[in-house]
């Protein structure tokens, strides 16, 4: 699904909304479901064939959640 929404709110307010749901800010511009992911590397993260860059400011909490969540 190839869908953007476009909304008059702050992706910070966005991801206070979604935090109870699990969802994961990886960006300054991108919040995503981590049960989405289908592939991660320390740059970046897939869903389905589409790569979304991890922000250098989340980087290192991006990967430890996701590393832990992979067994």
């Amino acid at each position: 699904m190839n869908q953007k929404i476009n909304a008059k709110y702050k992706i910070s307010d966005i991801e206070i909304e979604l935090k109870p749901f699990n969802f994961i800010r990886i960006h300054r511009s991108f919040i995503v479901n981590p049960k989405k992911i289908t592939a991660f590397t320390v740059n970046d993260i897939e869903i389905g064939k589409k790569e979304i860059p991890i922000g250098t400011n989340y980087k290192e909490y991006v990967f430890k959640l996701l590393k832990s969540q992979k067994h």
